[in-house]
């Protein structure tokens, strides 16, 4: 994703079993790459939940 988009990106929380599993995942860069890379993400079959952003100041 870092790659691919341009994102970097930081697992804040992870909780993982050999079926399924959650992450939190921050993922900072320009706002149109970090839509990419989310929409990427979706069409992956991940589900997408934002918990919060940040806007540049």
């Amino acid at each position: 994703m870092g790659k691919e988009f341009g994102v970097v990106t930081n697992i804040r929380r992870a909780n993982l079993s050999h079926d399924r599993g959650w992450v939190i995942l921050e993922v900072v860069g320009t706002p149109e790459a970090v839509e990419k890379s989310l929409s990427w993400a979706r069409e992956q079959g991940v589900r997408v939940e934002p918990v919060g952003a940040e806007t540049p100041s």
